[in-house]
Parts: structure tokens; sequence; C-alpha cells
């Protein structure tokens, strides 16, 4: 749920209320991981970030090979658990922004985005990507990116 706190002009601020009863204000900046972790950040550290930083970026897309789906889902916990953050929101993207993912290597196609990842480049369907959100659990989420060529 969205609700808007203040408003200026087109510019606003609101409280994003998640489905653990957790919050954040908007606007705020989310820390940025690669596959799944605070680069030179260990979660005490991250801590000390608060309030400034509420929520945590994880690409979704790292978790489709390795750890694969059934690793995290094997752990019987949520990502948050896994990279050992139970108390932070996490933000599930389908890109990384440091990185180019998708590109014209491979062509997507109508049933599947190629994503070149750590691992190499692969086909992810949409339920693929949905068999990682699912195993994920995050907070939030991106819908896969439609780039059909």
């Amino acid at each position: 749920m969205f609700k808007v706190t203040a408003q200026d002009g087109l510019a606003r601020c609101g409280l994003m209320v998640m489905k653990n009863t957790s919050s954040v204000t908007t606007p705020t900046p989310m820390l940025y991981t690669r596959r799944g972790g605070c680069l030179f950040l260990t979660p005490d550290n991250m801590d000390k970030l608060r309030p400034d930083a509420q929520m945590v970026q994880i690409n979704a897309m790292q978790f489709i090979h390795l750890p694969s789906p059934d690793i995290i889902k094997s752990i019987g916990r949520s990502v948050h658990h896994y990279l050992g953050i139970p108390s932070w929101p996490v933000f599930a993207s389908n890109r990384d922004p440091t990185m180019a993912e998708y590109f014209a290597a491979k062509s997507s196609s109508n049933t599947a985005v190629y994503a070149n990842l750590y691992t190499g480049g692969t086909q992810v369907t949409p339920e693929r990507y949905m068999q990682a959100i699912a195993a994920l659990q995050p907070d939030m989420y991106v819908a896969l990116a439609d780039e059909v060529s």
C-alpha cells in the first residue's frame, strides 16, 4: 500500500507499507547489492545507515542460477534470512544497474527475455522469473520486462 504524506506540485512524499507490516518512507535510497550482498557492508554496518537508507535492492535475475530458487527454498525462509538481513525490506528488480544484462547478443522472443548473468547468458521465461520471486519472497518486486525484439 502507498499513502501520500506530502505533496508539492508533482513531487510527493509517501509511505509504503510492506506485507510484513514494515514501512518505508519515500523518497528513500536503496542499498545496492551484487548477488544479494551489499558491497563493503556487513549487516551490522548496514543498520548504521538507517534511517536514511531503509530498503535493500536485489536483482532477482541473479538468483536464477546460483543460488537457484531451489537453494533459496531449501533454507525454508525468505531471501531476508538467506542474506542475514531479516529486518530490512527487500525490493527485487530484474536488472543490475551496473551491468548490461539485456543486450543484442541473442534476441528475446515472445516467450522469454535473454539476460546476461554472472553465470552467462540465458533465456528467462516469465515462469522461471516468478519461480525466483516466489523463492526469494521479497517485499516488493518488478515484473519481468517485456523486451521482445
